[in-house]
């Protein structure tokens, strides 16, 4: 009776250990042939290994309404990246002309309302560089800023304002300029040149000059600090040799945009008036006249550091080399002639 009842318990023992080791290795076996999504792969792709089909169904429509059907569809499953890519391709598609529909008939279309529905729910999961981006697009097709949407997109970017980095304060900016006023707008306005100016020496890439010249163009229209604009002033004297003449002209139209004058940009100015003159080709006549305009006019408020011999003598072999006609020619010439008065 002992023996039987210690064989019992032995047996048991080693199926105890034998059977789910089996049981495991037929676990295996099964699911490495299986090939198919759930529902909560399709929530947290990078939870599973298989290939999201939304996502690529989204990449390849090659209109709105297709972008808005699947949209329609699926909206209950998307996770931030489908919401992200819907918009993605909402803007590039709109932008580049391949969409059937109005701005009215996407910010009234019932799937359109379903992607923003999404959107809001999933904000506060996006990255700050996502949440522009949204922004971008829901302007682009004409919500009002006055939307509960853009508001939440404003509230992201309003508590993540000290991360912005420059380059997304000057786009937002420009983006934000036709918004209607309210509380959070105004707000962000205000703030915006403030981060500006406290983030300039920490973010600023000292050694592109494409970015420099962004920087003081902006930097030029708010009422930041001199230390500041010649923060940027300096860096770019450093890279003079970089400056061609579409740098030179942005540099042109900032430096004139400034309501008084900065003895440090004496120097950038004159090179930059050099690199203009030497490739007066390379310039449209309406730019001509627009830099000849501001010459005149920063001459006559007594800023006489403005005046450059060289380009003013230019305007007229350019009117001439150009032929740009009697009209245009008679312009320049009263223009230079005030300049001469003033001189």
């Amino acid at each position: 009776m002992l023996r039987t009842t210690v064989g019992l318990l032995y047996s048991n023992s080693v199926l105890s250990r034998i059977l789910p080791q089996q049981a495991r290795q037929i676990r295996r076996v099964n699911l490495t042939s299986l090939q198919w999504m759930s529902s909560k792969d399709i929530m947290d792709p990078s939870a599973s290994n298989t290939q999201d089909f939304l996502l690529q169904d989204i990449k390849s429509s090659r209109d709105t309404t297709q972008v808005l059907k699947i949209v329609g569809i699926h909206h209950k499953i998307m996770n931030n990246r489908h919401v992200m890519q819907s918009l993605k391709c909402l803007f590039e598609l709109k932008k580049s002309g391949k969409c059937s529909m109005t701005n009215e008939q996407i910010v009234n279309s019932p799937d359109f309302i379903k992607l923003c529905k999404r959107l809001k729910s999933q904000a506060r999961g996006i990255t700050l560089n996502d949440t522009i981006q949204a922004l971008k697009t829901v302007s682009f097709v004409g919500v009002p800023a006055s939307s509960t949407i853009i508001q939440v997109l404003l509230q992201l970017i309003r508590q993540g304002v000290n991360d912005l980095s420059l380059h997304q304060i000057i786009f937002l900016e420009f983006m934000m300029r036709n918004f209607d006023r309210n509380p959070l707008v105004d707000a962000l306005r205000i703030a915006f040149p403030l981060v500006f100016e406290a983030q300039l020496s920490l973010k600023m890439a000292q050694d592109d000059v494409t970015s420099l010249a962004e920087l003081l163009q902006y930097a030029c229209k708010k009422p930041l600090s001199d230390s500041s604009i010649n923060i940027i002033i300096e860096c770019l004297e450093k890279l003079s040799e970089d400056i061609d003449v579409k740098i030179a002209k942005s540099v042109m139209w900032s430096l004139c945009e400034l309501r008084r004058p900065l003895p440090s940009y004496h120097a950038l100015l004159i090179h930059c008036w050099n690199v203009i003159t030497e490739n007066i080709k390379q310039c449209s006549y309406t730019e001509i006249d627009g830099l000849l305009s501001w010459m005149v006019k920063k001459v006559q408020q007594k800023q006489t550091h403005f005046y450059h011999e060289g380009f003013a003598d230019s305007c007229v072999r350019y009117v001439v080399d150009k032929d740009c006609g009697f009209e245009e020619g008679t312009w320049i010439l009263r223009k230079l002639t005030r300049l001469v008065r003033r001189i």
